[in-house]
């Protein structure tokens, strides 16, 4: 009992419906409306109440007087962390449907379609700016079946571009009520590694003095992200195609088998693909893994862009302000670190200034010094042509030299028209 009241709480604490989330109105005659929801209390009423500041009146249609409020309720959930969540009421005696079922109250979640006689009321999450730049939004309403099924999914990318990030949005967005546990192969050697996902039964290896869950079955009814799949052993990848196939698990030292079901999602920053052809990768399991969904998330060194647009989205967050300057030169960066690399920047840029005005400092002198030193050990600058470091050199000393042209030509030794070239390619 005490493990299901856990698994609802996190559903709820997901899923449950909060301040600053939409609620979009559908009357039965007159256009949609969409509200966001920043107060404690609505009231749905057929006729216009003195007392309430945020009476939505909706049409009577059989003439029938109703009454169903929506309210901001204080909660708790099972490890007594006080949460807020709407609940929605009928004052009038008359039920509402909720997905279907007629009831009197619940507290909503996000999703609910409710009806309120003729008149429909349903309930989104407000996509924050977040999921607005990693495109995760995107992501799972193009491919909404699958993320809410419990098919595996694959996550490629490079270090920092949010892949745990995304799959927890996917956990979020899935129809699972279970725990998201998160397992990075990296951290344990091979012989820790089988205990870890599968778990052992005591007496199982030496140190195995009690019996230990493994995170397959901790993950029971939810989902397993395993990140740096690609450091996978081969005994073990057979024994997790296994568990995909069968939906069965063997703890280290068992003689038995216990039948789960757990939602994978894997991540790698490496091509998985060329470990196949390396023999490093099962190419069996590596089809199984990518069965389900694969997705491919972008540097942001393959698309400047992205960083225009979080940069702005930054500003936006945390109420400061960056000049254009500023912003192109973070344009010009490689960034082999991706979105953790740039947030973790500029949060402790954001720290140590006296301005809510960002500008190029000696924070930003440093990181130029270390992303050119990164970028000439990056794996992917290593097949870059010449053409392509010629130009990431000229970008390199143009913002030394603070967008000075004369400045950055002569140190360059070169002409004012090749500069331009080079700093206006893509």
């Amino acid at each position: 009992m005490m493990k299901e009241m856990t698994y609802m709480t996190d559903v709820l604490d997901r899923k449950g419906l909060k301040e600053g989330d939409l609620l979009v109105i559908r009357p039965f005659s007159g256009k949609r409306r969409t509200l966001a929801l920043n107060r404690t209390l609505y009231d749905f009423t057929s006729k216009k109440l003195n007392s309430s500041n945020s009476n939505k009146v909706l049409e009577s249609i059989q003439g029938e007087e109703f009454h169903f409020q929506l309210k901001l309720e204080q909660t708790r959930n099972f490890n007594s962390k006080a949460n807020q969540r709407y609940l929605l009421k009928s004052l009038c005696g008359i039920p509402f449907r909720l997905n279907g079922n007629w009831v009197f109250e619940s507290i909503l979640e996000v999703g609910d379609l409710c009806e309120l006689g003729f008149h429909t009321l349903t309930f989104e999450r407000k996509n924050n700016s977040a999921d607005e730049f990693s495109m995760t939004h995107k992501v799972i309403q193009q491919n909404k079946k699958i993320v809410e099924s419990d098919l595996p999914i694959l996550i490629e990318g490079e270090t920092g571009v949010g892949k745990t990030s995304l799959a927890r949005k996917v956990h979020g967005a899935s129809l699972s009520v279970g725990h998201f546990v998160h397992v990075n192969i990296s951290s344990f050697s091979t012989n820790l590694l089988e205990s870890e996902l599968f778990g052992h039964v005591k007496g199982a290896f030496t140190g195995a003095n009690t019996d230990k869950v493994g995170a397959l079955k901790l993950s029971s009814g939810g989902t397993l992200f395993i990140d740096e799949i690609d450091s996978l052993p081969l005994e073990i990848q057979t024994k997790l195609l296994i568990f995909l196939d069968e939906q069965k698990i063997k703890p280290v030292g068992a003689t038995f088998e216990e039948k789960i079901k757990t939602r994978i999602i894997c991540a790698s920053g490496k091509n998985l693909e060329q470990l196949v052809v390396e023999g490093k990768m099962r190419m069996d399991f590596y089809y199984r893994i990518a069965s389900g969904l694969k997705i491919t998330i972008p540097s942001l060194r393959d698309n400047p862009k992205l960083i225009e647009k979080f940069c702005k989205l930054y500003t936006i967050e945390n109420k400061v302000s960056m000049t254009n300057k500023l912003t192109e030169f973070y344009m010009s960066l490689p960034w082999p670190g991706n979105i953790r690399q740039l947030k973790g920047h500029l949060d402790k840029k954001k720290l140590i200034s006296n301005s809510t005005k960002l500008d190029f400092d000696e924070l930003d002198d440093e990181l130029l010094k270390l992303s050119s030193s990164l970028f000439s050990l990056d794996e992917e600058a290593t097949s870059m042509t010449m053409e392509e470091v010629k130009i990431g050199y000229a970008k390199k000393i143009y913002y030394q030299c603070n967008k000075n042209l004369t400045l950055a030509s002569n140190k360059l030794g070169i002409s004012h028209k090749l500069l331009k070239r080079l700093i206006q390619a893509a």
